[in-house]
């Protein structure tokens, strides 16, 4: 499936409310928003000539979830005020923060998790750092803000994922939502493990 219509389908759609368009996830009773749980994963690279020969550690530290009442007043603030407004809403929330190679981290701004019968399901959206070369490179940090993981797992706590490492929401001239990415391909996340609360 093209990773765009996977997050938009399946990551996003269980997330926000306003994109709540696959009937399965929609459905799904979500667990407590109040979750504390540490996931480690290696983030590999499907292009390289070589793929899966290297990988960089991936820690998840998760604090708590967006409610369901945050996720109604995101949906309200991106209906009434657009994309721009949601980025400010979003900067306030700090839910944990996601580590790649020992770095220092950035900050979950969304979390929202759910259930179906294949398992457990993560959605997360970071902020990226606007440091000067997130600022400076091909994908400015201005124009891409958020960093997406999508986090699949068995009853056992094991699974994979996927990491697009920049991304901006936007709305259409129709008022639907998409997500927006450069165009290159997610990296793939595997060896998820959750490690426990």
């Amino acid at each position: 499936m093209d990773i765009k219509l996977r997050i938009a389908r399946i990551a996003l759609a269980s997330a926000l409310p306003w994109l709540t368009a696959a009937p399965a996830f929609a459905a799904a009773k979500p667990p407590s928003d109040i979750a504390r749980a540490t996931y480690t994963a290696k983030l590999v690279d499907a292009s390289v000539v070589v793929p899966y020969l290297t990988s960089l550690p991936v820690t998840v530290k998760l604090n708590r979830l967006t409610s369901v009442t945050e996720a109604l007043q995101l949906d309200r603030l991106l209906a009434e005020r657009g994309a721009s407004a949601l980025h400010d809403a979003l900067s306030e929330q700090t839910l944990g923060q996601i580590e790649i190679d020992g770095g220092i981290g950035d900050p979950i701004r969304f979390a929202r998790r759910f259930r179906d019968r294949d398992g457990e399901h993560l959605v997360l959206v970071a902020q990226r750092p606007t440091s000067a070369e997130s600022t400076s490179g091909a994908w400015p940090a201005q124009r891409y803000p958020y960093l997406i993981v999508t986090l699949d797992l068995t009853a056992e706590g094991l699974g994979s994922g996927e990491l697009i490492a920049a991304a901006r929401f936007r709305t259409r001239k129709d008022g639907r939502v998409e997500l927006d990415n450069p165009g290159f391909l997610a990296s793939r996340l595997l060896a998820v493990r959750e490690l426990g609360s």
